[in-house]
């Protein structure tokens, strides 16, 4: 046989570009941007699945700790239950017996993300998952257990 060229023709807004990327999108790994990653760390804080374990009325969990590593390496500018979310080092926060929230793991590639995280003083692990089929980022999996 040999090779072929195939055409796709659709009217714009037919979806025909979501798979484009997705096809097109090879599994290396990628940096975001801080903006983007910025953005999936808001919605992994606000995850409806994790509203039942923040308890903020608890002594110790208002403001929200958060473990600075490389997924917060610049400590971005969130609000949880209404106090600025405060960042510092694992060891700073364990000597200093806080609770706290860490986002154990980033993985990205062109279309796909996924941050795994710990909430140990609720003994919560998860994780979230997002594709990008377009411009945006769309959780597509999440997941939610407490030990």
């Amino acid at each position: 046989m040999g090779e072929f060229l195939q055409i796709r023709i659709a009217p714009p807004g037919s979806g025909l570009d979501d798979t484009c990327a997705m096809i097109l999108d090879d599994g290396r790994p990628v940096t975001l941007a801080p903006e983007s990653r910025h953005e999936l760390v808001g919605q992994v804080l606000n995850l409806d699945l994790l509203a039942k374990y923040w308890h903020p009325e608890k002594p110790g969990r208002d403001p929200l700790r958060v473990v600075e590593n490389e997924v917060v390496s610049d400590a971005p500018s969130f609000k949880m239950f209404g106090s600025p979310v405060l960042y510092a080092s694992k060891a700073e926060l364990q000597s200093a017996k806080h609770a706290y929230f860490e986002l154990t793991k980033l993985e990205a590639t062109a279309t796909r993300v996924r941050i795994d995280f710990e909430y140990e003083v609720e003994g919560v692990r998860g994780y979230v998952e997002w594709r990008k089929p377009t411009d945006d980022w769309r959780i597509t999996d999440n997941s939610v257990v407490q030990r």
